[in-house]
């Protein structure tokens, strides 16, 4: 006996649609992950092509540091991918150059790379042990060194520098000296010979009297209330009467001490000079 079996065809026609419905839903995710595919493909393409390269390089704000330079340390090259810049590691090589206090790199996604500097002052110079002039900034940073400082720079001697271009002078002392330095009024740094640091950071100076040709030790102590001693000294430059003046001391700037030689005379009474330190006398 055999037994048949009769299906509905509206069973039969839902079925189908069914596995339509099932294969049009695969035809339309293939199609989906085939555009997203091709996007990405065209995507990736377009940023490893001429379009999305390094066309042009511009710096500004550099004086000192050459514009090759700062160019070479960001490692950014014409033609380079600005999708794999490091602007970072740019950014720390070119602060790492001496004279860059401060750098800002940016990307314009039309070709261009903008690389902005803040360069560091010079505000003194430091002689090392081979008499080279360093000039250095308010940190107390080497610059460069140079033959001849300028006239507006108070030239520090003394310190013992270690360090090189970029990096600290290496000396404790320098930083406090330095910025005693930048404090130290241009009237009195015109008169100024010399400028040492003496002992743990005192300051000494050497400097010109009235009097033609006279040079004058001038004991400043640590490098703390320099305006208050230059006014001493200004003063005591201003009121004394020169000639003979050994040692001007302003450790204390309410009460200078001026140290003078005594004076040589000849048999009609004129001076001829100056001997050994005669008498301590209050300056003011």
């Amino acid at each position: 006996m055999t037994s048949t079996h009769v299906f509905d065809p509206r069973i039969r026609a839902r079925r189908i649609e069914v596995r339509r419905a099932q294969g049009r839903r695969r035809l339309r995710r293939l199609a989906t992950l085939g555009v997203l595919f091709g996007v990405a493909l065209a995507g990736l393409g377009i940023s490893r092509s001429f379009l999305l390269d390094v066309d042009e390089i511009r710096v500004a704000g550099a004086e000192r540091s050459s514009a090759e330079s700062i160019m070479a340390a960001t490692g950014i090259a014409q033609g380079d991918q600005l999708t794999d810049l490091d602007l970072d590691a740019a950014r720390r090589s070119v602060q790492a150059l001496p004279w860059v206090e401060s750098v800002s790199i940016h990307r314009d996604w039309w070709g261009s790379v903008s690389i902005e500097i803040l360069e560091r002052r010079p505000v003194a110079a430091v002689a090392d042990s081979l008499s080279s002039w360093w000039l250095v900034d308010a940190d107390a940073k080497l610059l460069a060194t140079v033959a001849e400082p300028e006239a507006r720079f108070v030239r520090l001697e003394g310190l013992e520098v270690a360090g090189s271009a970029g990096l600290d002078v290496g000396d404790a002392r320098a930083l406090p000296a330095v910025l005693a330095a930048v404090e130290f009024p241009d009237d009195l740094r015109t008169r100024t010979e010399s400028f040492r640091v003496v002992g743990a950071g005192d300051i000494e100076l050497t400097v010109r009297s009235q009097a033609p040709g006279e040079v004058v030790t001038v004991l400043m102590g640590e490098p703390i209330e320099i305006a208050d001693k230059a006014l001493a000294l200004r003063t005591v430059l201003a009121r004394v009467v020169p000639g003979c003046i050994e040692t001007i001391d302003v450790r204390i700037p309410a009460s200078p001490v001026v140290v003078r030689g005594a004076e040589l005379v000849d048999d009609e009474g004129t001076v001829v000079g100056c001997g050994t330190p005669a008498a301590t006398v209050p300056g003011g």
